[in-house]
């Protein structure tokens, strides 16, 4: 019998408090519901609650003292320096807003700031933006895999538990500690300053937390004379960031094909491979950069190097980037060779509808024949794809081959 009671008493809790949360959920939208309807259509406020970005509902006892004094939002610029763990939090400044949306709402009236002051909601204010903003560090730190930064971040508090999360990204300013006067030269490209830094004995191989030296820096943003400065006062070519990525890479990636023959000329590894296996051949085909691929290729690039499911740089044009297509065949690239589902290059091709690039690879006798895993040639491909130009063309070459 007391098993039996102390049973229901447990079912008719657990009831009460799923009919609480309900009441509680109800309100909460009924509430949102009032204050989108109390603000202007053009508040980006009421776009941003509309859409259904809101609050976690955890009241704060000092948005009772922001109503009580007439202030809707807070807004505190916090200058910052992180070693492993907040070393230095201090509020730089404080805005106060008497209302969400629209002009003149900044509270400046010297009594009212002065009240603000007087009655501590100014400290509480202070500290709880100070807290929020360690959290936000915290986590965007350890997520960045940063130990040391320093800047300033915004916080924004609001008197309502269920408004948004206001702070956003803009007006961040996170800085990685262990960036030098050179890496922020090269990333300025300011030329006169890196002379004068390299001049001064500047370490031209130090690293941020990131991985990345001056001499990455000085590709993506620089000058290939700034690149050429720092390689001749000793800068590692081969050096890599955290994501495997060396500046051969980057100089690809940005287009940047000066700098990339200058490195390559310094000795830049042309079959280095980043992270996700590619090399700087497979990032100058997906730039359908034809110039670069010839250089690299002229080089000593590896033409049948194999990344991520077995592609090549041939499997990769065939499919996607046709322009590097000749290049790679007039290379001396293996036409017939398979990625990891056993699709051909041809394959690729009549899966993509690019009838120029089929006929290039007829050219080059490229197998119609050859089935992938899955037992389809490139006819059945083109035709499952509806592609009538890429079946024709696949079609004749069945009978002559």
């Amino acid at each position: 019998m007391r098993r039996s009671v102390a049973g229901l008493s447990l079912i008719l809790g657990v009831a009460a408090q799923v009919s609480a949360a309900s009441q509680t959920a109800g309100s909460a939208d009924e509430h949102i519901r009032q204050v989108i309807d109390s603000l202007p259509r053009d508040c980006d406020l009421r776009g941003l609650l509309q859409a259904g970005q809101h609050g976690g509902g955890i009241h704060q006892p000092w948005m009772d003292d922001m109503k009580r004094e007439g202030v809707k939002e807070a807004w505190f610029r916090i200058r910052f320096t992180w070693d492993q763990g907040p070393k230095r939090l201090t509020v730089q400044s404080a805005t106060y807003l008497s209302g969400y949306c629209g002009r003149g709402i900044e509270i400046k009236d010297v009594d009212w700031l002065s009240r603000i002051s007087r009655s501590g909601l100014e400290g509480e204010l202070s500290e709880a933006a100070s807290l929020r903003a360690e959290d936000f560090l915290g986590a965007t730190l350890a997520h960045a895999q940063w130990k040391r930064a320093h800047g300033s971040v915004r916080v924004v508090l609001t008197d309502d538990e269920w408004l948004p999360d206001l702070d956003g990204t803009e007006g961040q300013e996170i800085i990685d500690s262990d960036r030098t006067a050179l890496m922020d030269a090269c990333l300025n490209g300011d030329e006169k300053r890196v002379t004068a830094l390299l001049e001064g004995g500047a370490s031209v191989n130090a690293r941020d937390q990131s991985g990345w030296t001056a001499l990455m820096d000085a590709v993506e943003f620089g000058s290939v004379r700034m690149v050429r400065s720092l390689l001749q006062a000793g800068a590692d070519v081969n050096a890599r960031n955290r994501d495997g990525e060396a500046a051969l890479m980057q100089a690809i990636e940005n287009g940047k094909a000066e700098s990339a023959v200058a490195l390559v000329q310094a000795g830049a590894d042309i079959n280095m491979r980043d992270r996700a296996g590619l090399t700087p051949l497979a990032l100058a085909v997906a730039k359908d950069d034809s110039a670069m691929a010839r250089r690299l290729l002229a080089a000593g690039a590896e033409i049948e190097a194999k990344w991520d499911e077995g592609e090549t740089a041939l499997l990769f044009a065939a499919g996607k980037h046709p322009a590097v297509l000749g290049i790679l065949l007039e290379a001396g690239a293996n036409v017939n060779a398979t990625d990891s589902e056993g699709n051909t290059p041809l394959i690729w091709a009549a899966k993509c509808g690019s009838a120029n690039s089929v006929k290039e690879l007829l050219a080059a006798h490229a197998d119609v024949h050859i089935r992938n895993r899955s037992g389809a040639t490139a006819l059945s491909v083109a035709e499952s794809q509806g592609s009538t130009d890429v079946v024709q063309l696949l079609d004749q070459a069945g009978e002559r081959q």
